[in-house]
């Protein structure tokens, strides 16, 4: 005799996960499809997980990741393009 009862599971807590953010740029030399699958491929070689959305009309990255602004930003520098933040704006 089985009970068709749906299983529950306690959640997991792993210590050390940090808190996803959304950071934002402008990357004013970011002209072309290139450019953007560019700086799409460097912020996931450091977070794969992480969400990029890249504007060309409007010159922006907006990025979704536990990483830091400044890990974000150093990725996209070394990609060869020159990011501004856009903190509190």
């Amino acid at each position: 005799f089985l009970l068709d009862l749906p299983m529950w599971e306690p959640p997991i807590f792993v210590a050390g996960i940090k808190e996803i953010t959304m950071n934002r740029f402008t990357v004013p030399d970011m002209s072309c499809g290139h450019c953007t699958a560019a700086i799409e491929k460097a912020v996931k070689s450091i977070d794969p997980t992480a969400t990029v959305a890249c504007d060309l009309e409007t010159k922006t990255v907006a990025v979704e990741t536990f990483l830091s602004e400044r890990a974000v930003s150093e990725a996209i520098r070394e990609a060869g393009y020159e990011p501004s933040s856009l903190a509190g704006t």
